[in-house]
């Protein structure tokens, strides 16, 4: 009898810079994650709807939004989505999302690492 097949965690990865995209890719696939990249919130919505992920880690700031609509969007289409945020807001503003039924959290990228 062979040992158990290890299921791989899927995370989506958005922010609008390539570059930090592909750099959090690789530092994620080498901790194990299977990842996908998204680059404005439309191309986030798509991407869940053909394939669901485990967690999405999304930048706050987007020519195209907001990350916290993001959030909240993605709450209520994909309400079984953990989302995590990668920059520093305010704790009044993690309190209105967290009011308004966003399950994620802020946290740095070496917490997700963890």
């Amino acid at each position: 009898m062979g040992s158990p097949t290890k299921i791989r965690q899927s995370m989506l990865v958005v922010d609008d810079h390539s570059e930090i995209c592909t750099f959090l890719r690789i530092a994620l696939e080498q901790a194990g994650y299977e990842i996908q990249e998204a680059h404005n919130e439309k191309d986030v919505m798509e991407r869940l709807r053909i394939t669901p992920c485990d967690l999405v880690l999304t930048d706050m700031v987007m020519p195209d939004g907001k990350g916290t609509q993001l959030c909240l969007d993605l709450t209520k289409e994909f309400p079984d989505t953990p989302d995590h945020r990668h920059d520093r807001r305010q704790r009044h503003e993690r309190l209105q999302l967290h009011r308004q039924g966003v399950r994620g959290s802020l946290c740095s990228l070496q917490t997700v690492l963890e």
